[in-house]
């Protein structure tokens, strides 16, 4: 969480200045298309390593659902007894 909301907010306030030389106030659609390209960039970077904390996390937790909801041949497969 902390990683996404520095990136975002770092790159929105970056892509102000940039946007914006003369300090002026930015406008809706400005800001719109600032925050959507902040937080696409924040989403990008950090997504990788959320998805190893998570795959992480699950390791040791291996259960089979499609066991308990519908029986089926690849459980054989993807369960551990």
């Amino acid at each position: 969480m902390a990683p996404y909301v520095a990136i975002n907010f770092a790159s929105y306030e970056t892509l102000k200045q940039l946007v914006k030389t003369d300090g002026s106030e930015t406008h809706a659609l400005e800001g719109l298309v600032m925050g959507g390209l902040s937080g696409t960039a924040a989403v990008t970077l950090t997504y990788p390593s959320d998805v190893l904390r998570r795959r992480m996390m699950m390791q040791g937790a291996v259960v089979c659902v499609m066991r308990v909801v519908v029986p089926c041949v690849s459980c054989r497969a993807c369960c551990v007894d």
